[in-house]
């Protein structure tokens, strides 16, 4: 049976965003994915400002403070995003939200969060964003209980994504293009022994490539497994397959992880100008 149309133009023009359904080879039809842009100024656009007028205060925590200087985060239309994220976001995430130094930060998370706003409660037929109840497991992964919709979010530089299925668990990560460099010692405390020794091999260029598509898929299996990063990210290198990638334990690792990580699948989901994203899924 095919999936039923998100509205997402009607998303998208309300909160001043690009919002496309990205359907990557490889992965079950029950997930779907959204990928959500900030639409960035291009430099003597002549771009209209915010129209919202700001106290700067980027750093304030407080429901209902000033807006902060909007023009400053770069985006065709910042007011838009930032009233529709305030509007639909209850006081606690309008509070996470402004605790983001950068404005365009402030914006892209409120923009993301609302937006998944917008999918659980068109899936819950809830008649007001704010009645959707979200809350986050210990390792603080979002859930929204008794919806019977797994759903994961990650967002990078002006892009993001949500992943949702009925069906499965599923993780997604996404990071940014041009990210620094990171010298070998530091890579070593997300990669395996083997996969230090592949990345010893290239030049730094393409050893950073290399790290930051590792990075990104080892993130995506672990929030589908609902993991915290810092205490697995050694414990398994990844293996391709004919349908995308599988994780696969070191030798060595605490043998629950073999029951964590079992049936867990991957697939990449784009990898261009923007930067790159990696979707993990669970076989049920």
């Amino acid at each position: 049976m095919a999936s039923p149309l998100l509205p997402l133009d009607e998303w998208g023009r309300a909160l001043g965003i690009h919002v496309a359904e990205v359907r990557p080879a490889g992965a079950p039809a029950d997930i779907r994915l959204l990928r959500v842009t900030l639409p960035i100024v291009v430099a003597g656009s002549g771009a209209a400002g915010s129209g919202v007028a700001g106290s700067g205060a980027a750093g304030s925590g407080a429901p209902g403070a000033p807006a902060p200087d909007l023009d400053a985060a770069g985006i065709a239309d910042p007011a838009t995003t930032w009233q529709a994220a305030q509007a639909g976001l209850i006081a606690a995430e309008q509070a996470r939200m402004r605790r983001y130094h950068h404005v365009a930060d402030q914006l892209r998370f409120g923009a993301t969060r609302a937006l998944l706003r917008q999918v659980l409660a068109w899936h819950l037929h809830a008649d007001a964003l704010q009645n959707v109840v979200i809350t986050a497991t210990p390792t603080g992964r979002p859930q929204c209980e008794g919806s019977g919709l797994d759903f994961n979010v990650s967002h990078s530089g002006s892009s993001s994504c949500i992943a949702f299925s009925t069906q499965r668990r599923v993780g997604v990560d996404v990071e940014a293009s041009g990210r620094q460099a990171l010298p070998l010692n530091v890579q070593a405390m997300a990669l395996t022994d083997t996969e230090l020794n592949d990345a010893a091999t290239l030049d730094e260029t393409a050893r950073n490539a290399a790290f930051y598509t590792t990075w990104t898929r080892k993130e995506a299996v672990l929030k589908a497994c609902g993991l915290g990063i810092t205490e697995a990210l050694r414990a398994f290198h990844l293996r391709t397959s004919a349908s995308g990638w599988v994780p696969v334990v070191e030798e060595g690792a605490d043998p629950a992880m073999t029951h964590v990580l079992q049936d867990l699948y991957g697939v990449d989901c784009w990898d261009d100008e923007a930067g790159r994203a990696a979707l993990a899924w669970s076989a049920f």
